[in-house]
């Protein structure tokens, strides 16, 4: 599973522990965490023994996030983690719908396509949980959290683009000075999704062309059955015309 050692992930990082114990906790180290969520993760890592993998860039770059976020994201965060997925065939997350809007949609499993192509199952045990929810099962477990939470942040990532929530109902509202919602790991960017729609649209349309075509076909066909039908009537009347007016005068004498 990925851990970023937020509360989510420490619960649901608590429940797979009670199954199997030794299961592979992917920690993705950026370079720009805050000194307590390293010192946290290690704190935890030695507690509960944890089979810690901390993934990091080839070729990390301290400091992009000041050029673009999304290229450090893309750098620190996504590139690493779909490189160490390829060898899992199963991701656990503790991603949850009401964390954010780009969330609400979230299912609780579902298939996931890594760039290579491969296809993986993500599963977000969690999903239908609320804020309290999360919060009543750590107290309930005694589960020791992140100490950032008690300085009132409400989603924590890396220091440099995490700061406490812009707005009290949205609880990563904090992140990326609210310019973006995610990093690109968990959601596709509203830009594809939209060309998507798009796509799809277009793909409705091209059938409809297709099937008004194959209906001018069909018109064009029948009219041309029409029109034959007619030039055999035509001719029909004009065989049975003649006979028809020899009879009529014989009859009339």
């Amino acid at each position: 599973m990925t851990c970023s050692f937020q509360a989510e992930d420490v619960v649901v990082l608590h429940m797979l522990r009670e199954i199997k114990p030794d299961i592979a906790v992917l920690f993705l180290d950026t370079v720009h965490h805050f000194s307590q969520t390293y010192a946290y993760r290690d704190e935890l890592a030695n507690l509960w023994k944890l089979n810690l993998i901390n993934l990091r860039a080839a070729e990390p770059s301290p400091g992009l996030w000041q050029t673009s976020t999304d290229a450090c994201c893309a750098r620190h965060k996504v590139e690493p983690l779909f490189s160490a997925l390829e060898a899992y065939d199963v991701w656990f997350t503790g991603l949850r719908r009401q964390q954010s809007p780009s969330r609400a949609n979230l299912s609780e499993v579902e298939p996931f396509r890594l760039p290579s192509g491969k296809s993986i199952t993500k599963v977000s045990a969690l999903a239908a949980w609320t804020n309290r929810d999360v919060w009543m099962y750590a107290k309930a477990h005694d589960i020791p959290l992140l100490p950032l939470y008690e300085l009132g942040y409400t989603s924590i990532g890396c220091e440099p683009c995490t700061s406490l929530p812009l707005d009290p109902s949205d609880p990563r509202s904090g992140r990326w000075q609210g310019q973006k919602l995610e990093c690109g790991i968990h959601i596709q960017p509203v830009i594809s999704r939209q060309s998507t729609v798009i796509s799809r649209q277009s793909t409705v349309i091209s059938r409809q062309s297709s099937v008004d075509s194959h209906q001018s076909t069909v018109d064009s066909h029948q009219s041309t059955v029409i029109s034959r039908q007619s030039t055999v009537i035509s001719r029909q009347s004009s065989v049975v015309g003649p006979s028809a007016v020899g009879t009529g005068s014989a009859t009339g004498d």
